[in-house]
């Protein structure tokens, strides 16, 4: 495809591998309400404001509304464009599949509502950070496109297959209130544990990057890591961090097996569930069971 330039309008020109602004008009807010019933992206009758949202617009996809949603292209002026927006929330059940979405390059917000469920069956390309926010759940499906990483700010994000948290050296933060569920397989890349946040293993999971797998900050007075049912099972390898000052609660159920390269300050409450030691754990903080 030969190179596009900016047109007059509202849309983003889109390339076989990358979405780029083509507009400097102010961003919008547009809300989804399935006018056509056909559930496409690309159909402007979708969108209460006629038109799909851009690369500088907040997408909305109400209550009330919940099902299936696919992402298609539209074709404009020989230009294929790609589903994209600034933020997308979701205020129900939402099912994501289709094409790439792709993001503008500061990255892309998902919220998810309270008690709301959303899977993402089509590629997300943040081109950035994507931001998990809400307290609901998003269910990654795929890999994600081009990424710097994941933050997690609230809710669960479960990550469903190896690449829902990015690729090599991409680092999956997990902050206050924000859930970390990998689900039944083994990520190799840094996870970054902070204040109030959460991981958990789901089947068998584990996680294992070079020295560095999974750190628990230096300011961190509370996290939680476990594995919800009684046959999952969540291994990790080469943790570290913590102070004297951190509490870490094993959650869940499940199993937490902890082998002998992790290494962390910080005092273990065990109220439920299995923690295993695999070899010497390194830790200069007690472990309590508390039941």
């Amino acid at each position: 495809m030969n190179p596009s330039y900016p047109f007059m309008g509202r849309y983003v020109i889109a390339f076989p591998v990358a979405a780029v602004l083509a507009s400097s008009l102010s961003a919008a807010t547009l809300t989804w309400d399935n006018s056509s019933a056909d559930g496409l992206w690309s159909t402007p009758a979708n969108w209460d404001g006629g038109s799909r949202p851009l690369a500088t617009d907040d997408a909305v996809f109400p209550a009330g509304l919940g099902g299936a949603i696919t992402l298609d292209t539209a074709l404009e002026f020989a230009v294929v464009l790609f589903p994209t927006a600034k933020t997308i929330q979701f205020e129900d059940n939402y099912t994501v599949n289709g094409v790439s979405f792709i993001a503008p390059v500061l990255g892309v917000d998902v919220g998810v509502a309270g008690g709301s469920l959303v899977t993402f069956n089509a590629q997300i390309t943040p081109n950035s950070t994507l931001v998990k926010s809400g307290a609901g759940t998003l269910v990654v499906g795929t890999g994600l496109g081009a990424t710097s990483g994941v933050t997690i700010n609230g809710g669960v994000y479960r990550a469903n297959v190896v690449g829902s948290l990015g690729s090599t050296g991409d680092v999956a933060n997990i902050n206050s209130g924000g859930t970390l569920e990998i689900n039944g397989f083994h990520h190799p890349h840094p996870i970054n544990l902070n204040d109030g946040g959460s991981l958990k293993g789901l089947g068998s999971a584990s996680t294992n990057f070079s020295t560095n797998s999974l750190v628990i900050s230096g300011t961190a007075t509370a996290v939680s890591i476990g594995a919800p049912g009684p046959s999952d099972v969540l291994r990790t390898d080469y943790m570290l961090g913590g102070s004297t000052s951190t509490v870490i609660t094993k959650t869940g159920d499940g199993t937490l097996r902890l082998n002998s390269a992790n290494a962390l300050l910080g005092s273990w409450v065990i109220p439920t569930g299995t923690v295993q030691i695999v070899g010497t754990l390194r830790t200069w903080a007690p472990i309590r069971p508390d039941r």
